[in-house]
């Protein structure tokens, strides 16, 4: 006779997690804790399970669209000024100038102001161009 448990392939796995789970509770009591139970005084052992916070995926994916739309602004900057600009008009704050950095794969260290992050975003974006024309003598091409 088959048991309703039989049918599902994950319960094995799920079982298998709640003793793993129950066997690092009990080695992480100490010995005290183990006189009470065999004592036979009430003791309580909880196993809850952990919930990570879902990310929206929306919420990723219209900051990706953003980002990308940002980049093809910056491309067409007249100058590192309206480049600066306009990182200034759609980024307002550190974390999101450290995810667009990230996002255009534009290395940022750590101890970076914002002001240098907003400098390196330019450089990366558009300087290079300016620079590069300057140096040969043209103007850039837009």
């Amino acid at each position: 006779m088959k048991s309703k448990f039989d049918t599902k392939p994950s319960f094995k796995r799920e079982i298998t997690s709640l003793l793993r789970r129950f066997a690092s509770q009990l080695q992480a009591m100490d010995d005290e804790d183990f006189s009470r139970i065999l004592s036979g005084e009430k003791f309580e052992i909880r196993l809850r399970e952990k919930r990570e916070p879902k990310r929206a995926k929306s919420d990723t994916q219209t900051k990706s669209i953003a980002f990308d739309q940002l980049r093809q602004e910056l491309v067409k900057a007249k100058s590192r000024k309206e480049a600066r600009e306009l990182i200034e008009e759609n980024i307002q704050d550190q974390v999101s100038l450290l995810a667009f950095a990230q996002h255009i794969e534009v290395p940022i260290p750590k101890s970076a102001s914002s002001e240098k992050i907003k400098d390196r975003l330019v450089e990366a974006t558009v300087g290079y161009q300016f620079r590069s024309a300057a140096i040969r003598g043209t103007p850039r091409k837009s």
